[in-house]
């Protein structure tokens, strides 16, 4: 969470004309991100901004379209924060764990800062991922088992190379990913909606979306906070488990296989956190078949014309067949082109 001066500060700059008249964007809320200070050393490619859509099929959703960042994900946001602190401080090589869609993220903000990255994915990771890392000139490391094996390898070559930053679900990203909160919360007049249905894989998404409305809160923007709405694959939901037994323990899943191969993570990085901001918001934590979402992934496309990842079919399945009272946020992280 930023300082409370520091909200302070923030606050009154929302309240200036010049901040209402400018274009929503990730950015935007650059005093609300742990930016480094030069702004010089930035690496952005305009990301955010991505618009909110109504359902036409349930009145009361609203779609938030991610995959209209650069990369076609919500990862992008995250990258900017990383990749910009990586060239501040001279990083010349960063690595990433990934199970494609960060491994993008960073490598394409990697390749406009002059950064060499190394990303370490499953075996098994959908071609269309691999050919994006690969186009942008990152080296591609592939390894067998799960996130949890790619994780661990990338933990290995920065013990063996302390001059390597490590990138991926760590505190940074999961700030720069809290702009969502403030843009939707802008885009609906600044009132928070009621419910946000959210992908959940390592957590850190829905981490950094109850840091922002903490953070709107506290800086009275908003009134209330909304409940979050966890979806996993049935075939990887530790934390679906965990909260289906009200607890905090979880049981890690091992080689979790799943066509939502961007919430495969059978260990997630946030799984105490995300635990946590769902049941202080009141929120609940849903799972989803296989073939619940593949018939998610073609109703969005038939009935709304958006075409999703499998991530996003898994919030689709929720929003179509679950009743939630009140504004609800679907996230679509990812395009579909990716899988």
């Amino acid at each position: 969470m930023i300082s409370i001066p520091h909200l302070r500060k923030a606050s009154r700059l929302f309240h200036s004309n010049s901040f209402k008249k400018e274009p929503i964007s990730h950015l935007k809320y650059a005093s609300l991100l742990p930016l480094p200070p030069q702004k010089k050393k930035w690496v952005s490619m305009q990301e955010g901004g991505t618009r909110l859509v109504p359902s036409l099929a349930k009145e009361n959703v609203l779609y938030k379209l991610e995959f209209e960042n650069p990369t076609g994900s919500f990862k992008d946001r995250g990258s900017q924060v990383e990749i910009s602190h990586a060239k501040a401080n001279g990083v010349k090589d960063v690595v990433c764990a990934s199970t494609g869609n960060m491994g993008a993220s960073i490598s394409a903000y990697g390749a406009r800062a002059g950064i060499n990255v190394t990303i370490v994915v499953p075996k098994g990771t959908p071609q269309n991922k691999l050919k994006q890392i690969k186009s942008y000139g990152a080296d591609l490391v592939q390894v067998p088992g799960d996130y949890s094996a790619a994780l661990k390898r990338t933990w290995e070559m920065v013990v063996h190379h302390p001059e390597v930053m490590l990138t991926g679900d760590y505190p940074l990203r999961a700030h720069g990913q809290k702009t969502i909160a403030y843009e939707i919360t802008e885009q609906l007049g600044w009132k928070a909606p009621d419910n946000i249905i959210v992908p959940i894989g390592n957590g850190t998404l829905v981490y950094a979306l109850y840091m922002a409305f903490q953070e709107m809160k506290e800086m009275q923007l908003i009134s209330k906070m909304p409940h979050l709405i966890g979806v996993q694959a049935e075939n990887c939901n530790p934390l679906q488990l965990a909260w289906k037994q009200n607890t905090t323990h979880f049981v890690p899943q091992k080689n979790p296989i799943t066509i939502a191969g961007a919430i495969a993570c059978g260990n997630p990085v946030y799984v105490q956190q995300a635990l946590e901001c769902i049941r202080e918001t009141k929120g609940q934590i849903f799972s989803v078949t296989e073939k619940q979402m593949r018939a998610a992934k073609l109703s969005l496309a038939e009935k709304e014309g958006l075409y999703s990842e499998y991530s996003g079919a898994a919030v689709q399945a929720i929003a179509e067949n679950k009743r939630f009272s009140g504004k609800t946020i679907a996230l679509l992280c990812g395009h579909g082109l990716k899988e």
